[in-house]
């Protein structure tokens, strides 16, 4: 199975990047990531980056992918933040999000994992599914089906679990076992979902022939929007076999 990735990240309206993207065929197979930093200037920026390898770096050895793989993969993430934090007590309230997607194009199979709010969406012939859940305090109160009225609903960037966060962490691995020539998955940070819905990525991946214009049409999206206080942006695209042949729309 061919896989394609292309990725976009960009500042948006802020003074530095606090994302990061990471990207790799390991020996497993490949695996794409992304981090969205936060804890005051420059700790976000340190912590997305410092997880973003650590990630790479312990699966780098990964024989084949598997749910205890990728929690120690993540678990290595948060050794190396907190050992930043408590090098630099300045920086001891940075953390950052994550998402992890593993492929295994023989096995056909893809695992992956998040800490945040930062999202994986997954499409098959043009249709898109969101895979991850935020864990944000917002998303807790809608699933244990509380309504707030608007002035009381908790902002929705409140985080109860991010790497570097005090807490422990209930990860939570899933996996596809039946990958299809034509899947595709997209791997963003809020900057993109919260402007972007679901419904778009579907048109424009449908409307796209390769993964770098379908990325660069949701990335031109967020941009378009013009917000004046345009959190920074990330999203990285994966082409599983040929999309293009299973999901365009043909005039």
């Amino acid at each position: 199975m061919r896989i394609e990735t292309y990725a976009i990240s960009r500042v948006g309206s802020r003074a530095h990047q606090d994302d990061s993207v990471g990207d790799a065929d390991l020996v497993a197979g490949r695996c794409a990531v992304i981090a969205d930093g936060a804890g005051g200037h420059r700790g976000g920026a340190i912590a997305s980056k410092v997880a973003t390898e650590a990630i790479l770096l312990n699966l780098a050895s990964a024989r084949a992918w598997s749910t205890e793989r990728l929690v120690e993969a993540i678990a290595a993430a948060s050794k190396s933040v907190k050992k930043h934090q408590d090098a630099n007590p300045t920086m001891s309230e940075m953390s950052t999000t994550v998402v992890v997607l593993c492929l295994d194009s023989d096995g056909r199979r893809a695992f992956w994992t998040h800490v945040g709010d930062s999202r994986l969406f997954h499409f098959r012939r043009g249709v898109g599914t969101q895979l991850t859940r935020d864990h944000s305090v917002l998303q807790s109160f809608e699933d244990a089906g509380v309504v707030l009225p608007g002035s009381a609903k908790p902002d929705r960037s409140v985080l109860y679990a991010a790497i570097g966060a005090e807490g422990e962490l209930k990860l939570v691995v899933d996996s596809k076992p039946d990958l299809l020539d034509g899947d595709a998955f997209l791997l963003c940070t809020d900057g993109v979902w919260d402007n972007v819905s679901l419904m778009d990525m579907e048109r424009m991946l449908q409307e796209s022939t390769t993964v770098e214009e379908w990325v660069r049409g949701v990335a031109d999206s967020v941009a378009g929007a013009h917000r004046e206080s345009q959190d920074n942006y990330t999203t990285l695209g994966v082409w599983v076999g040929s999309p293009e042949q299973t999901t365009i729309t043909r005039i």
